[in-house]
């Protein structure tokens, strides 16, 4: 059974619409978060991804959060269909845009977060 492990990184509440670029393997996705800060981040060596109101997920699952989903049926799923790739190595990321209405989730190695600081007062 999945488990889904939140990611205190970064925040997806009330984030804009996020843009989308998939090039050589890697899931670039940036936006700007609630505070109007710009994120960034890359998803290197994806093999699957989608945009929507799906997966359906538990009532636990916020949906202005970003999570990890260990156990992933989809990952799973993915080695059945014959994909190459180690579930031990590849991750499940689900990041939910409440804003939008919308999950984005991404089976990559891993990601890199990247986003601007806020300048001091």
């Amino acid at each position: 059974m999945p488990q889904y492990k939140r990611l205190p990184d970064f925040s997806t509440a009330d984030a804009e619409v996020p843009t989308l670029q998939f090039r050589e393997g890697n899931l670039v996705v940036e936006f700007k978060d609630w505070q109007e800060k710009h994120v960034r981040i890359t998803f290197p060596d994806t093999v699957a991804f989608s945009w929507g109101d799906e997966p359906v997920v538990p009532d636990s699952v916020r949906d202005d959060s970003c999570y990890e989903v260990q156990d992933s049926d989809w990952v799973g799923k993915l080695v059945e269909q014959g994909a190459s790739l180690d579930p031990r190595l590849y991750r499940h990321y689900l990041l939910c845009f409440n804003a939008c209405n919308s999950k984005l989730a991404v089976v990559s190695l891993h990601m890199v977060i990247a986003a601007e600081q806020p300048s001091p007062c």
